[in-house]
């Protein structure tokens, strides 16, 4: 479904946009040798040192190169159209990559393991080409802090198609763009840990055993991504560590193994997706705050007229989640101002949890309103915890099991509202106020049995904590 956008959007996109060239290098084609890798970065090096925007031409055929670098790019990459221009990893070496990235600055003898990797901030637009990891795709060994034992030793998938970073300013805009990896038997269960990321100057010292965090966040930026197509990816379209940045994320469809879009500390920041369709084995679409690196300053979200379907062991079509709260048990811990309206959510697997979870809520900045959930899940349609005058109403979860709650108030709920009439509520917080089809309290039997739900439940979402980052 199309949408229009608000004028402020609309603003954004075309300022963003602008980053398209006055001036480029030469359309370029395929080599006849089969690996493409020089004319490829000497392009991106000859942008990189113009001192306007540049645009970089691909025309139609498969581009076979090795991971690319860039300093301060600032321009556009261009094809010939999704499908005609395609650009693929080399088959016949590893890729190269440094053994331990994020631990010292990439250089182009000691890359990261990512195949378009922008650093140093720029102004980066990506447009009309296909982006395809096949199987047989190696990588040279490197090991990656975050995944404790699975991280030891990969050479089987990247970490992204596309990274932008930086600690000062930074915009990526991607339009047409489609990215495909082949699904691995082993973790992160493709050859591609993510699809398309902007993030902050992610830097570690010491070792991948014990590290001390050195990151500096995005100070400012932009993310548009749009008619974007992420046939298969572990992770789909990221935002992540980030101060006073704008991001428009819609009409995109996303196929991931684990989070379709992801926005992660983002501070002082509006961040919108819509009228995306995410298909996801873990969440469609998560707001999420890390212990590490939370935001010092509230940002606002709108996340409406999506299409979100939970698949597998998922743990919510949409999520709002504290890092800091779901381990230490802190309430209200989310400052963020957050309009939850009009998607479509379906649960596709038996093991799916919640259709909507919201998880350390703020005082009252979290709504939650005409949405619709289809599915069976373990816990409820909508469940609140941990968080203080959540609004909830005017949903739609008749295809909901009524008897595990439409809608889900925790004991470490509180002032919250549910205007809900049609459905069932499990109310177990304090001074909520409720109209709908209150639930007794469970027996002490029946207690017993939630705990052990609970119990299994808040172990699969501490590993989120783990896996939500690759």
């Amino acid at each position: 479904m199309k949408i229009r956008i608000n004028a402020i959007s609309l603003m954004l996109l075309l300022a963003a946009s602008a980053a398209i060239a006055h001036a480029g290098v030469p359309g370029l084609r395929p080599a006849a040798s089969g690996d493409d890798t020089a004319q490829l970065q000497a392009a991106l090096t000859r942008c990189a040192e113009q001192h306007h925007a540049c645009d970089i031409r691909l025309g139609a055929g498969v581009f076979h190169t090795d991971v690319l670098l860039v300093q301060e790019f600032k321009g556009s990459i261009t094809g010939a159209g999704e499908g005609r221009t395609t650009i693929r990893p080399i088959l016949s070496r590893p890729l190269r990559s440094t053994r331990t990235p994020f631990f010292a600055e990439p250089t182009l003898d000691e890359p990261y393991p990512v195949l378009l990797h922008f650093a140093d901030g720029g102004r980066v637009v990506l447009k009309g080409f296909t982006l395809e990891f096949p199987s047989g795709m190696t990588v040279a060994p490197y090991d990656y802090y975050l995944f404790g034992s699975d991280g030891l030793n990969i050479t089987n998938f990247l970490l992204a198609a596309v990274l932008v970073e930086g600690d000062r300013s930074a915009e990526l805009v991607t339009t047409h763009v489609r990215v495909i990896g082949t699904d691995i038997d082993n973790f992160p269960g493709n050859n591609l840990a993510n699809a398309i990321r902007l993030q902050g100057k992610q830097r570690f010292s010491g070792d991948v055993s014990n590290y001390t965090d050195r990151t500096r966040k995005l100070t400012r930026g932009t993310f548009v991504a749009h008619d974007d197509q992420i046939v298969k990816a572990a992770n789909g379209l990221w935002l992540e560590d980030a101060n006073h940045v704008n991001a428009l994320i819609y009409d995109n469809q996303v196929h991931a193994n684990y989070y379709g879009i992801i926005f992660t500390n983002l501070g002082d920041s509006r961040a919108q997706a819509l009228s995306n369709q995410v298909l996801a084995g873990s969440d469609g679409i998560i707001l999420y705050q890390t212990r590490e690196r939370p935001p010092e300053d509230p940002s606002s979200y709108v996340i409406a007229l999506n299409r979100i379907s939970a698949e597998g062991e998922a743990y919510d079509g949409i999520a709002m989640v504290d890092d800091a709260a779901l381990i230490d048990g802190l309430t209200g811990t989310i400052q963020a101002d957050v309009d939850v309206w009009g998607n479509d959510i379906r649960l596709l697997g038996a093991d799916v949890t919640d259709g909507i979870e919201i998880f350390a809520d703020g005082p009252g900045d979290v709504r939650v309103f005409g949405n619709r959930i289809r599915g069976t899940p373990l816990d409820s349609g909508i469940w609140v915890e941990n968080s203080e005058g959540t609004f909830v109403a005017g949903n739609d979860l008749s295809g909901i099991n009524p008897s595990k709650g439409d809608v889900s108030l925790r004991e470490t709920s509180f002032h919250c509202r549910v205007i809900e009439p049609g459905d069932t509520v499990l109310n177990l917080g304090v001074d909520n106020h409720v109209i709908g089809q209150l639930i007794a309290s469970p027996t002490t039997v029946a207690r017993a049995s939630v705990s052990a739900l609970q119990a299994n439940v808040f172990q699969r979402r501490v590993r989120r904590g783990l896996m939500q980052r690759p």
